[in-house]
């Protein structure tokens, strides 16, 4: 369960990288600024947007679920 985890918490992240390095951002909300403030159309980001926001709600959740297994397994 570990080694799954792991991987799919990289394959997220390598995914979420590359969506905010096509934008030249470090964060969603860095992307939504730029959204906000006109630098970038929100139709034309829209798709990218919604799944790197999706990415990173993923990518929370597998750490916490490392978080808990390896708890679990101190025992």
């Amino acid at each position: 369960m570990r080694e799954y985890l792991e991987a799919e918490l990289r394959r997220v992240r390598v995914e979420a990288e590359f969506i905010m390095a096509k934008y030249g951002v470090k964060s969603l909300e860095e992307l939504d600024t730029r959204i906000w403030s006109g630098e970038l159309r929100e139709s034309d980001v829209f798709y990218d947007f919604t799944k790197l926001d999706f990415l990173l709600d993923r990518e929370d959740k597998f750490c916490k679920l490392l978080k808990d297994l390896l708890e679990v397994n101190d025992y």
